[in-house]
């Protein structure tokens, strides 16, 4: 009897879930086939268009609303012949919503200039309509895109904008999708506190009219947030309450999703059977959608996870599984992560050939993405400044309009206003050509910045250093020094990922980034077998935990020490230390080398390598002083000892105090 019961109840289970997730769709569809017949049976008021037919221009935008997402090309010919009959008749109402749904079809699609164009256009048509509501959605429409292209300051502007218009009216339900995107900006910003603060408050707000969807999705965004502040217990306790939320909406992509990142705190926790039983759970799921980044993504988790256990066999089978999956669909993302997982478990296994071969190829994967990350971001640069040019263009000529209207309505004042208008339009072209090179010179400015820290993530992973320490590992494996070879290999993966991870930041902790000057001298002085020692210190008025600076700005002048001061001295001597003075800090790296007159002789007869590590710093504080308008700078002194010989080199930077919080 016990057996039927549970069979019963797991059938209704069933049932249930799938009608949920169905329910949705069928009210969607009714939806559209009301409308569909509306606008099939709606009669033209007039032999030709007139105010009457208004209701058929209301039916046709409700439809290509309704279409914008699953089918665009129905919806955008809806769209258009709402367009075309609103102009006809001058419905202000009728052309702003077509331009609206245009907006949002460019948006589903990536258009986002288009979108932005006719959001705008929206915007602008519907000035005379006095609907907050409908101004407010537009606001709100136009930060999403504004975030999406990775404008976060006008994504908030005008997404509290649309909050402010909301709150206004009374409109929870709007509200708290906008409390909610503007967490999410925050949360790109890395902001983190802020962001929790909104998602509380957006989830607030759903909980409060009953939307489900909005709890689900602001419970998910908290366990996130919390994860990235490492408070694992807290996080684990949203992303369990989001999954029950999920659960009973229904939604399988949702759920596959929560049920991996709880996988992954409990991972982090080192509760491995749990870990595994939701990542089995989650796996399952996406094998029924068919989601193949879905099953990609939690094969390799399950194959990390499998490494960590030491159970190696599995490890390396669902790590094959999930690079084959893939690599076929170009998840170069998803790759990336598995050549890493693979070279953990084959350094774990004593495979260290493998393990660098693999390491390899994720470096290689990481350029590339980090390549096309940063030409996205040129390239929506130089649209946003064309849109911007076009916005102005419009504008003039519009002013230019509404001048000549004035002039043919005031004949008797023909002279003057046409003496105005010029006086206008010339005014209108000055303010578009000043406003045009100063566009140009932040552009300028902007691409100068991108090009320093590409320049700088070279200098920090210096091809000359790269090749040397794969090479010294290689020797170790040669040789058959498998204790020294992992041990290299797993001091130069965490400076490599150490290195990664600094370079996305604009700044890190002191700690951070001590932490990877220090990988970085140890790796070098095993590499010269032992000949120079170093000391950091860190001043007693300074939280390194907390003082944050431009990441590695130290290592190319430790770098030059190394090769250059220290390249004759069997006890060579380098010393960081890192100060506060007043508004600034003090980071001094000193040497007891050869001094720059003797290195130049020493290498006046070897083919030179030029050295960028200087160049790029000068530009790095460049940048700096014109963004933070401060006075960082380099001081580089030649020390001589008490019969003025040389005794090494000490280089001063300065640089901005500042803490995060």
């Amino acid at each position: 009897m016990k057996k039927i019961n549970f069979f019963t109840a797991t059938l209704i289970a069933i049932l249930l879930f799938i009608l949920n997730d169905a329910e949705v769709s069928f009210a969607q569809q009714a939806k559209i086939d009301s409308l569909f017949n509306l606008v099939e049976t709606d009669k033209p008021a007039c032999s030709t268009p007139c105010i009457g037919d208004t209701a058929r221009i209301t039916h046709l935008n409700g439809l290509a609303r309704e279409l914008r997402i699953n089918e665009p090309q129905r919806a955008t010919d809806y769209a258009t012949q709402a367009l075309d009959l609103a102009e006809k008749i001058d419905f202000k109402k009728g052309m702003a919503y077509a331009y609206q749904t245009f907006g949002s079809m460019n948006y589903y699609q990536g258009n986002y200039l288009e979108a932005l164009d006719y959001n705008f256009k929206a915007l602008k048509t519907a000035e005379d309509l006095d609907d907050k509501d409908f101004d407010a959605s537009l606001l709100s429409s136009i930060g999403m895109v504004y975030k999406e292209q990775g404008d976060y300051p006008r994504a908030l502007e005008f997404d509290f904008k649309a909050l402010k218009m909301k709150e206004e009216i009374g409109n929870k339900n709007a509200m708290a999708k906008i409390l909610g995107n503007i967490g999410v900006v925050y949360q790109a910003q890395r902001d983190l506190p802020k962001a929790l603060d909104y998602f509380f408050k957006a989830l607030k707000v759903a909980e409060e009219v009953g939307d489900k969807n909005g709890v689900a999705i602001d419970l998910g965004n908290i366990g996130i947030v919390y994860y990235d502040q490492k408070d694992l217990d807290k996080a684990l306790e949203y992303y369990l309450k989001a999954l029950k939320a999920k659960e009973e909406l229904g939604n399988k992509i949702s759920i596959s999703k929560t049920l991996g990142n709880i996988g992954l705190v409990y991972r982090d926790q080192n509760n491995f059977d749990m870990a595994l039983d939701y990542y089995l759970r989650s796996l399952k799921l996406v094998e029924e959608l068919g989601d193949k980044n879905g099953i990609a993504a939690n094969l390799g988790n399950l194959g990390s996870l499998y490494t960590i256990t030491k159970d190696y066999a599995k490890a390396e089978k669902y790590l094959s599984d999930a690079l084959e999956i893939s690599h076929s669909i170009g998840a170069l993302d998803i790759e990336m992560n598995h050549e890493i997982y693979f070279s953990e478990l084959f350094s774990n296994t004593n495979r260290y050939q493998l393990a660098l071969e693999h390491y390899k190829k994720a470096m290689t994967i990481k350029d590339s993405l980090f390549n096309d990350e940063k030409n996205q971001e040129i390239t929506r640069k130089e649209m946003n400044y064309e849109f911007e040019k076009k916005e102005a263009a419009a504008k003039a000529e519009q002013d230019k309009k509404d001048a000549l209207n004035a002039a043919d309505l005031k004949k008797q004042t023909l002279i003057r206003n046409i003496t105005i208008g010029a006086a206008i339009v010339a005014a209108l072209l000055v303010f578009v050509a000043v406003r045009s090179v100063n566009r140009r010179k932040k552009l300028s400015f902007e691409k100068t910045v991108s090009e320093v820290e590409t320049k700088a993530l070279r200098s920090q992973m210096n091809p000359h250093f790269i090749s040397n320490s794969l090479q010294s590992i290689n020797k170790y494996i040669i040789d058959n020094e498998k204790e020294n070879a992992s041990e290299y290999l797993s001091r130069f993966a965490k400076l490599m990922r150490m290195i990664l991870e600094n370079s996305r930041e604009a700044e890190v902790t002191i700690e951070k980034d001590l932490q990877a000057l220090e990988l970085y001298l140890q790796l070098e002085s095993l590499r010269f077998k032992n000949k120079f020692k170093y000391e950091i210190e860190v001043g007693k008025d300074i939280d390194s935990a907390n003082t944050m600076i431009p990441p590695l700005l130290l290592q190319p002048f430790v770098e030059n020490s190394i090769l250059h001061g220290l390249r004759t001295i069997d006890d060579g001597m380098i010393k960081i230390k890192v100060n506060k003075e007043g508004s600034m800090i003090r980071c001094t790296v000193e040497d007891n080398g050869i001094g720059r007159e003797q290195s130049v002789k020493l290498e006046a007869g070897e083919e030179k390598r030029e050295s960028l590590g200087m160049k790029i710093t000068l530009a790095r504080l460049e940048v700096i002083n014109q963004l933070k308008k401060v006075r960082a700078a380099i001081n580089v002194l030649d020390l001589k000892n008490n019969e003025n010989i040389p005794a090494g080199l000490r280089v001063e930077l300065l640089l901005p105090f500042e803490t995060a919080f």
